[in-house]
């Protein structure tokens, strides 16, 4: 028996573990304790994102307001009313209990996430937990990750309940409901509902609505008037969530380079003219990666163009580069008529830039750089490597629904005689 089971629902899959993989598990949670425990010693973790959180669960216990000047934090509280009721539970117990256990559950988040989207990768098979792990400790060790870590931030749950919808959703979920739940938490996966859209899935867009619609109601219900006072505000929301300097190397979005590299008037314009051309080469790129390499896929793409656009993005915003390094160790077949699936070589060398990147953190060591060309280049390297991705994700290929060809001499071919 695999690792894991599979049952289909509505072109969806849920996946349950067998009963002799347990001790698998065991070790999977074992490894996330130890590399919380270690992460928290060596690093001193601040946890700026994290005091928010658990400010803004302690307004909900308290019944103060989340956007005035009476939110007692070094940062605003810039989510919607829903999310400060998620983080009711951060509020409770001791500072250093409620970081360890943020990085422990982060992790947690960060293995299955490693789990669903690297279980197709050839060499998982024989020793999956230890490469499961192996991965785990990669990635804990790349910047979007451990500045995840570090601020205590809340990408990992968001992407999480999104591959779950997109990968594991049980039978009684509607598809897209837990993608809109996400976006009640932060706006951004909102977006992601682009992807139903673009694949014509519109019991999938209408779920991914109610989703956001019901847990913004629920917080409407137990919060009316941070509720009303945030969406009435709505227009005020970029300038509420650029918190820091926009155009610092942390940033890797379109604007944030045109921040680094042109003159204040000219950044609107060309972010605006970056994000059409992007909007436009990023439904092309999702339905060939939808069609090239399934669902988990064509999402990615939409999640990656996603946060390049956006006015802000942070390193820890490119958590999605998790699962797309999964996807592109899958193997496919190259071109028509190949009986060989095989990692195509744009798939490595996209997985090659994102590890140097990450691993190195290629943009802090470009923004020290006092090299004009070069240093602008790795300065905003987290953006190429995100694009490269995409790339390579839409990169050609046969399609998922090709045809198999066989050829004459085939015992298989209904041409032999």
């Amino acid at each position: 028996m695999s690792d894991l089971e599979a049952r289909s629902s509505g072109g969806t899959r849920w996946y349950r573990p067998s009963v002799n993989r347990w001790w698998q598990i065991g070790l999977l949670i074992a490894a996330c304790a130890l590399l919380a425990t270690g992460f928290q010693s060596v690093t001193g973790v601040h946890g700026d994102d994290l005091a928010v959180y658990r400010t803004a669960g302690q307004a909900v216990l308290d019944g103060s307001n989340l956007y005035d000047e009476s939110f007692n934090a070094r940062l605003p509280f810039t989510y919607p009313p829903f999310a400060a009721l998620v983080a009711v539970p951060v509020a409770l117990g001791s500072w250093g209990a409620v970081q360890w256990g943020w990085s422990f559950v982060s992790l947690l988040m960060l293995a299955a996430i490693i789990v669903l989207s690297y279980r197709e990768v050839p060499f998982t098979r024989k020793r999956p937990v230890v490469v499961y792990v192996g991965f785990l400790v990669l990635w804990t060790a790349a910047s979007p990750i451990s500045d995840h870590l570090g601020y205590g931030q809340v990408g990992l749950f968001l992407t999480l309940l999104c591959l779950i919808d997109v990968l594991a959703r049980p039978r009684w979920i509607p598809e897209g409901v837990l993608v809109g739940i996400a976006g009640a938490v932060k706006l951004v996966p909102l977006v992601y509902i682009g992807y139903y859209v673009i694949t014509g899935r519109w019991k999938a867009v209408a779920g991914g609505l109610a989703g956001f619609l019901g847990a913004t109601a629920l917080g409407l219900a137990v919060l009316p008037r941070q509720t009303i006072d945030y969406f009435g505000d709505i227009a005020s929301l970029s300038g509420r969530v650029a918190v820091g300097d926009p155009s610092v190397f942390g940033n890797q979005s379109v604007r944030g380079m045109a921040l680094r590299l042109l003159p204040e008037g000219l950044v609107g314009p060309a972010w605006l003219f970056a994000c059409a051309v992007l909007g436009v080469v990023g439904i092309v790129a999702t339905r060939r990666a939808q069609r090239l390499r399934g669902d988990l896929a064509g999402f990615t793409v939409v999640a990656l163009l996603a946060a390049v656009v956006t006015p802000i993005a942070w390193t820890h915003h490119f958590v999605w580069l998790v699962p797309a390094v999964g996807v592109l160790l899958v193997p496919i077949k190259p071109s028509v008529g190949e009986r060989t699936r095989t990692v195509p070589v744009w798939s490595w060398v996209a997985i090659s830039l994102t590890a140097a990147v990450v691993l190195f953190r290629l943009p802090r060591v470009g923004a020290d750089m006092d090299v004009p060309v070069f240093g602008f280049v790795l300065e905003n390297s987290l953006l190429w490597a995100s694009l490269a991705v995409v790339i390579a994700l839409a990169a050609p290929g046969v399609s998922r629904t090709e045809p198999e060809t066989v050829d004459a001499g085939d015992p298989k071919s209904s041409l032999q005689t």
